[in-house]
């Protein structure tokens, strides 16, 4: 059975919120890995433009 214009876009929609909330949250995870391991390690992640600081 062929979806009305209506029911097709408002599947599409949904689908396309899906895939909104499914892309955040991976970026979310890469985002809160990051700052588990910055804190972890800060020594590896320099700011300093002299280059690495040799203790």
């Amino acid at each position: 059975m062929p979806l009305s214009p209506e029911e097709f876009s408002r599947r599409r929609r949904g689908r396309n919120l899906a895939l909104i909330l499914v892309l955040a949250a991976f970026a979310a995870l890469f985002f809160a890995v990051s700052i588990v391991k910055l804190a972890q390690h800060p020594e590896l992640f320099t700011t300093s433009l002299d280059g690495p600081q040799h203790r």
